[in-house]
């Protein structure tokens, strides 16, 4: 003959936590306010890198420009590099 009673499981890891709502609203704001602040902080890297490459690029058309012994005004003015840049440039 098999028992009838049936055998109490152990659900206590099974279910979530209660809160309090305002609990569960703080701590769904804050989940909020940190998937902001990341993504902030993800689109503000991606626009350095951004200009980091734009940069470099500058810097590789300037040193085929002096290769070509353009005038350094054109040189500046094609690039929108500084004095400074070119001459550093210029001394490698």
């Amino acid at each position: 003959m098999q028992n009838s009673t049936p055998i109490p499981q152990n659900t206590t890891s099974q279910q979530p936590l209660s809160q309090p709502n305002g609990a569960h609203d703080a701590a769904e704001e804050l989940k909020n306010a940190l998937m902001k602040t990341a993504r902030q902080l993800e689109l503000k890297a991606l626009f350095e890198g951004l200009a980091e490459g734009y940069h470099a690029g500058q810097l590789g058309v300037a040193r085929s420009l002096l290769k070509m012994q353009l005038p350094r005004d054109t040189i500046l003015q094609a690039t929108g590099l500084t004095e400074e840049e070119l001459d550093r440039l210029d001394d490698q």
